[in-house]
């Protein structure tokens, strides 16, 4: 008998899948709860400097408002591999750009969605980083 692997209910209702980091906004007391991840048997996993009532707020949280989860980046293999080629730690888009910046220290944000003051290490169409949104910065790392 073949088994098959579903998907777990919380992450059906969460959006998320298996082992994707995501963070929740806390509106209230203005901060970032997380990261968290749903594993295979549908168990919630957070940092462990997490207080449980903290995740347990997250989770609430995150189920009744999903806008309020903040999903990690993701990168592609291949645009992993070019950041790992130029040994850029960080990429950005600046708002409405048709570039990408790689970067070996991470930049500073300006106002209107613009990304300075990190040590650059190249600069190229946004079209070979189609992972990288408007106005995004990623840590490469990060980016599973």
């Amino acid at each position: 008998m073949e088994k098959t692997m579903d998907k777990p209910r919380l992450c059906e209702v969460l959006g998320v899948d298996v082992g994707e980091r995501f963070k929740v906004r806390d509106d209230v007391h203005e901060k970032i709860l997380g990261p968290f991840f749903v594993r295979g048997d549908g168990y919630l996993v957070g940092p462990s400097a997490v207080h449980s009532l903290d995740a347990c707020y997250a989770l609430i949280e995150a189920i009744n408002h999903p806008e309020k989860i903040v999903r990690e980046p993701r990168l592609t293999d291949t645009e992993r591999d070019i950041c790992r080629l130029l040994g850029a730690k960080w990429v950005s888009r600046d708002t409405d750009s048709s570039q990408v910046y790689l970067w070996k220290t991470e930049p500073e944000p300006q106002p209107g969605g613009v990304w300075v003051g990190g040590k650059s290490c190249a600069q190229m169409w946004a079209r070979f980083f189609p992972s990288v949104k408007s106005g995004q910065l990623v840590q490469v790392e990060d980016a599973t």
